[in-house]
């Protein structure tokens, strides 16, 4: 049985950043216009990112982790974000 998108959250990602020392904020909404991962112009007013995973080091923004199902690819941009 394959996890969805929280239980991957819970049982996958956060052990191993944990186990890994890394530092993380979740949910973080990333302002509108920032980036457009959807393709086109790079700017796009009209999309907002919330990101999964905002990993740090020192405090310092280092990475953004998006979490999928493990049946999801990578590449879908549908989904929950986790809670």
């Amino acid at each position: 049985m394959s996890r969805n998108e929280i239980q991957t959250c819970r049982e996958l990602i956060e052990p191993a950043l944990q186990q890994a020392s890394w530092s993380w904020d979740r949910r973080i909404v990333i302002d509108p216009g920032q980036v457009n991962i959807a393709g086109g112009s790079m700017y796009d007013d009209s999309q907002q990112l919330i990101t999964d995973y905002l990993l740090r080091f020192w405090q310092i923004p280092l990475a953004v982790l998006e979490a999928k199902a493990e049946n999801n690819a990578a590449a879908d941009v549908q989904g929950r974000v986790c809670p």
